[in-house]
């Protein structure tokens, strides 16, 4: 049951992994902004917006537009859910899952982002740090991690 609760909240954080990858580049908001068609800039309803179900229900193409939707939006979401599951099976409900999880996110969004303008934009990759560092320092403090000193070595490293 755990792990298909994971492997669902890894599709719908998949589903926000994309919009990160279309929207960080272009500079535009993707906090507050709805989904929408790629091609027409039709909004897309939330029971269009459902990871991997609305896609196979529409054959993969938009309802306003009937445009075809790029398969990177299904394979983002099952990448992202399937890294979420193995990090939940190494280790389970801790914050070294969480951290593991957001830079899973981080990752697959990088990576599609360089693949498309070849560029890593400041606005995931700095705020990363920051996340990481802290999460790194909780999850050592938990007893989850190396030596108290190992993320401040990092965090050195990385600084450097």
């Amino acid at each position: 049951m755990d792990i298909a609760a994971v492997a669902v909240l890894g599709l719908l954080w998949g589903s926000f992994t994309n919009v990160l990858i279309a929207r960080v580049p272009a500079g535009e908001n993707w906090v507050s902004d709805g989904s929408r068609c790629p091609r027409c800039g039709a909004s897309i309803r939330w029971y269009d917006n459902v990871p991997l179900v609305s896609f196979a229900l529409l054959r993969g193409r938009c309802r306003a537009c009937r445009e075809p939707i790029s398969w990177r939006y299904p394979v983002v979401e099952l990448a992202v859910a399937a890294l979420w599951v193995a990090v939940f099976l190494q280790w389970g409900w801790s914050v070294t899952s969480l951290l593991l999880a957001y830079l899973a996110v981080v990752s697959v969004a990088l990576v599609a982002i360089d693949l498309d303008v070849r560029r890593l934009p400041f606005a995931l990759v700095l705020p990363s740090y920051g996340v990481a560092a802290v999460l790194l320092v909780l999850a050592t403090a938990m007893g989850e991690g190396a030596a108290w000193w190992m993320p401040l070595a990092g965090l050195g490293v990385l600084g450097g």
